[in-house]
């Protein structure tokens, strides 16, 4: 199977700007096995000229836009493994509807994905680092295994900036990218945390006489805490860069979201959106109640994130809502 690349954390999206639950198509485009695409390409005759140039190719006749059948798609699955999802997407909702989309997109030969998964650590395919878009099925299949486990907290500004970071070094190593079509699919509650205010001694601590992470430096941060593993503590919400700081705001996360967009423009990609998909499950309403979890503010923030991303909003808990069903050809007929 030739590669295909896919970013799951946000998808491509047509219309929908508003952030609206629409009802969406099916992706034929995408599901079609291309396999054969390049060699149903008819090559002109070789002409007197072109015998007397032996090192002269036939030229490449294919359109240079990213809605040819051999466009390489590269989908980035961003999902919250976070210990609240334990509660609010008891059910694993988020590890099956990966699988079904990478199942789904199978016999796609030009696809190929990137599982993100992020709480207060972020992991790429399994792997700490960059990490990169992958067609390997033992690699992709151990990836959403690995989503079952849900642990820390939420940092969505983290997973969010380690996505741009992954996308961009893409861009600007990809052989095709003028032809390469990028989603984020973005499968959250809708929390981000730490929620950081700007400025010092300001955010109100989770434990009692110690300095919230937001206030305190990170060299400090084992001393305070006294965590198992102070190594592994170290590395916790890499994005937050220093203390004292606004983090994990809705300004920043919308910002995060355009600066993925932009990657368009910037690195000359055939498409890049992002969509957003609410991972909460309704018979969670009892655990939401007694930790003050707001589901509309929640679900507000992911819609804006879709829209600001070009993308769609969809809920996993709706009847038969599926990550397939997302518009990741916006642009394509």
């Amino acid at each position: 199977m030739r590669a295909a690349t896919f970013i799951i954390i946000a998808g491509l999206a047509t219309g929908c700007g508003d952030g609206r639950t629409v009802a969406l198509p099916d992706l034929p485009s995408l599901a079609r096995d291309h396999r054969s695409a390049p060699d149903r390409l008819a090559r002109p005759e070789a002409r007197p000229a072109d015998a007397a140039r032996p090192d002269r190719r036939a030229p490449d006749l294919r359109p240079p836009d990213a809605c040819a059948p051999w466009s390489p798609v590269k989908i980035l699955v961003a999902v919250d493994v976070s210990g609240s999802m334990q509660f609010t997407d008891a059910g694993k909702r988020r590890q099956s509807a990966v699988q079904e989309l990478v199942q789904h997109l199978a016999t796609s030969a030009n696809v190929s994905f990137a599982v993100l998964a992020y709480n207060a650590k972020v992991k790429v395919n399994g792997a700490s680092g960059l990490g990169g878009f992958s067609q390997d099925a033992a690699l992709l299949k151990s990836a959403i295994a690995g989503l079952a486990q849900a642990e820390l907290l939420s940092d969505l500004q983290g997973g969010l900036a380690h996505a741009l970071k992954l996308l961009d070094d893409d861009m600007a190593h990809a052989k095709d990218v003028a032809r390469t079509r990028y989603a984020v699919l973005l499968l959250s509650e809708g929390v981000a945390e730490p929620a950081c205010k700007a400025g010092c001694a300001n955010d109100p601590p989770a434990v009692p006489v110690v300095t919230h992470w937001c206030d305190l430096p990170r060299a400090e941060w084992c001393s305070a805490y006294n965590p198992p593993s102070c190594s592994e503590m170290m590395g916790w919400f890499p994005a937050l860069a220093a203390p004292c700081l606004e983090y994990n705001s809705e300004p920043l996360l919308l910002g995060l979201v355009k600066e993925i967009v932009a990657l368009k423009a910037k690195r000359g990609a055939g498409a890049v959106a992002l969509h957003a998909a609410r991972l909460v499950d309704p018979a969670s309403s009892a655990y939401r109640a007694q930790h003050g979890i707001d589901l509309a503010k929640l679900t507000a923030l992911l819609q804006q994130l879709a829209a600001a991303g070009g993308g769609s909003y969809l809920d996993l808990y709706a009847p038969g809502a599926k990550l397939e069903t997302l518009p990741l050809d916006p642009l394509c007929p």
